[in-house]
């Protein structure tokens, strides 16, 4: 169940949650630890309960607009975690968590005002961070200055992980997004055209830095590199432009929808298999409509629902018992991130921000087990190790 606004998400929990509450102790590579966070393994002290009563996040996300495909997604992956939580009494006898989702409208004025309203109430202990790229470049200065943790997920550009008080669920896509390289050798590239948004502050880190550096790594010529704001609507001209450079390889890199509309009409100019098409770790939530046309489209991604861990095909089974549909990565993000605020608030023992903060830190300082899979942090932003995935048909499939 999502709310928004002033509504909460909560309730009664899967089974599974009392697996996915346990602790890993001991060794990281202990294959029986917990599933959805290492997070709550240092429990505080046996005498220690945080009082009865509701425990209140703030999530603030993209319910509406360009990026509302992706925000209420995410909130599926929070509201399943608050259900397992509570139904697990993992904080407590009598204690219960809930989830305030604030819509920020895919804006950054948005994702700031509703950032600044949740900071500014001292019971709020932890934030949730907001999606959009540009709304984490917004919040994370507010979250370091009212000291406040905000746990992110997606909002993969830099500026966002910024200091003490800021974490990130999702690694950012410029970290992995290059991992595509073993598929473009295969497939000898020595050329590519590259489309993106230019306001998108991740979107552009990929196409301005990843790409081109893995383009001079393996000696690739980019012919040209075209930015467009999110707003675009008619790509004919940008497209007729890649066409006439004839590249071996072009990327797409645009926002929502949009991927669909540039890669259907690419398809309908003739750009077909085997000529490769590029694109990026979320792109594959686009392609339902298109199906078969999108086939070939590939990428590096962090995450599938196919992926042989344990941990994530519980989450996924989970999953799609609560909902009825196989999940995405948006989802399992915000579940785990959802989790890692939950499992804080259990070490600490307390809903005070410094102690949660520094619980937050700790976990995060040796690799957790979630629905992502093992996650490891880097200065507490998340790294997980790129897979190849490619559009089949119907769905992403990962390639082997």
């Amino acid at each position: 169940m999502i709310t928004i606004s002033s509504r909460r998400v909560g309730g009664a929990a899967l089974g599974l949650s009392a697996v996915l509450a346990l602790a890993a102790c001991g060794s990281s590579n202990d294959s029986t630890s917990s599933t959805a966070s290492s997070a709550a393994s240092s429990a505080a002290p046996a005498d220690c309960t945080l009082p009865p009563g509701d425990i209140k996040i703030v999530s603030v996300d993209s319910m509406t607009g360009p990026a509302a495909f992706a925000g209420v997604l995410a909130e599926q992956g929070a509201s399943l975690a608050v259900k397992e939580i509570n139904s697990s009494s993992l904080l407590g006898s009598g204690v219960t968590m809930s989830i305030d989702v604030q819509d920020d409208a895919t804006s950054p004025d948005g994702s700031a005002s509703a950032f600044t309203k949740a900071a500014a109430d001292p019971s709020v202990p932890a934030i949730l961070g907001p999606i959009l790229s540009a709304g984490g470049v917004a919040t994370a200065p507010i979250a370091e200055k009212e000291k406040v943790p905000v746990v992110y997920t997606q909002a993969g550009s830099p500026g966002v992980v910024i200091g003490d008080w800021t974490f990130r669920y999702t690694p950012p896509m410029d970290s992995y997004w290059a991992d595509v390289k073993p598929y473009v050798q295969q497939q000898g590239v020595k050329s590519i055209s590259v489309l993106y948004a230019n306001d998108n502050p991740t979107l552009i880190s990929v196409a301005e830095k990843a790409l081109p550096a893995m383009a001079q790594e393996l000696g690739i010529k980019v012919l040209s590199s075209t930015g467009l704001p999110n707003s675009t609507q008619d790509f004919k001209a940008p497209i007729s432009k890649i066409l006439s450079e004839n590249p071996d390889a072009v990327a797409v890199l645009m926002v929502g929808a949009q991927n669909a509309t540039v890669v259907q009409q690419l398809r309908q100019q003739g750009w077909n298999p085997p000529k490769v098409l590029l694109g990026f770790a979320g792109i594959e939530n686009n392609f339902k409509d298109l199906g078969k046309t999108a086939n070939g489209v590939t990428w590096a991604t962090v995450w599938s629902p196919d992926s042989t861990e344990k941990s994530v095909q519980d989450f996924v089974k989970a999953f799609t018992a609560e909902y009825g549909n196989a999940p995405t990565s948006y989802s399992a993000e915000r579940y785990d991130a959802t989790y890692l605020i939950a499992n804080a608030l259990k070490k600490a023992c307390s809903t005070d921000r410094q102690k949660v903060r520094d619980a937050m830190a700790e976990i995060t300082s040796q690799p957790v087990v979630g629905a992502m899979g093992t996650v490891t942090f880097d200065k507490q932003d998340a790294r997980i190790p790129g897979l190849l995935a490619e559009w089949k048909d119907t769905q992403l499939v990962l390639i082997k």
